[in-house]
């Protein structure tokens, strides 16, 4: 049976204004999620800092292409939680970034940060060492994504599974769910969107065929 690190309590987190400004060619908005003082908080509130910064100096550098002068629609940036997720031994959050730095249409993906008291807990510190938890994941998403048809990509078998680094983007939540977000172009066309994709212990424990 994989080796869970016990999740037992949600707390509701409050939201913060981390940043907000307004030009005539771009808006940023970001919140966050307004955590405590643990070790693992104060880790995870100072990643999703560094996160927002570099994302705003991207979206400022795109604004000042000389390229994208002539574009009538502004850029925006939107930051905001999706997913908190606390206990005594780990915070994990989702942040959905909603994004227009040119073309046809805007973006949305996802970023994960998960963190205990040690520092970001990355998805081998949910398995036993040797469990074989990337084979057991990738089983268990491919037999979810084979019944959404907008799986396009799983749907014709250009996808048949899943590599540790295409499984970045996860979250905790309550009962010991591991959540995981992929964006569009990763499952399908951009006109399958984002996928989200919880998968319980009891799916996880299940030995492959």
């Amino acid at each position: 049976m994989l080796a869970y690190l016990l999740v037992a309590a949600q707390a509701k987190d409050q939201v913060r204004i981390f940043r907000h400004f307004k030009t005539p060619r771009i808006e940023v908005t970001v919140k966050l999620p307004k955590l405590g003082g643990s070790p693992a908080d104060r880790a995870a509130t100072a990643a999703m800092e560094r996160f927002v910064r570099v994302e705003i100096d991207r979206m400022q550098n795109e604004n000042n292409d000389p390229d994208l002068k002539g574009l009538s629609r502004p850029f925006y940036l939107d930051i905001e939680p999706v997913s908190v997720y606390r206990t005594n031994k780990l915070v994990s959050v989702s942040l959905q970034d909603s994004t227009y730095s040119g073309g046809a249409h805007g973006m949305t993906t996802y970023s994960t940060f998960t963190y205990g008291p040690k520092g970001r807990m990355l998805l081998s510190a949910f398995f036993r060492k040797g469990a074989g938890y990337v084979e057991q994941i990738s089983f268990a998403l491919m037999n979810q994504l084979r019944t959404m048809d907008r799986a396009d990509w799983v749907q014709n078998g250009e996808i048949r599974g899943f590599k540790e680094s295409q499984l970045r983007d996860f979250v905790v939540r309550p009962g010991g769910v591991l959540r995981f977000y992929f964006a569009p172009y990763e499952l399908g066309s951009f006109a399958s969107g984002p996928f989200e994709i919880d998968l319980s212990r009891k799916e996880l424990a299940d030995r492959l065929p």
